[in-house]
């Protein structure tokens, strides 16, 4: 593989986690809405 095509591929995959990571929420929110969902789950399996 040339440079080139090594720098791109990289980029890409970099570009790539870029675009998912700006899709996402806030940590907090993220952080509230999983503690949210782990609560619900455990109440709903507790039975």
């Amino acid at each position: 593989m040339s440079e080139e095509n090594k720098q791109n591929a990289q980029t890409g995959f970099l570009a790539t986690v870029e675009r998912i990571g700006n899709k996402l929420p806030d940590p907090a929110v993220l952080f509230i809405a999983l503690l949210f969902i782990v609560w619900v789950l455990s109440w709903l399996l507790s039975y």
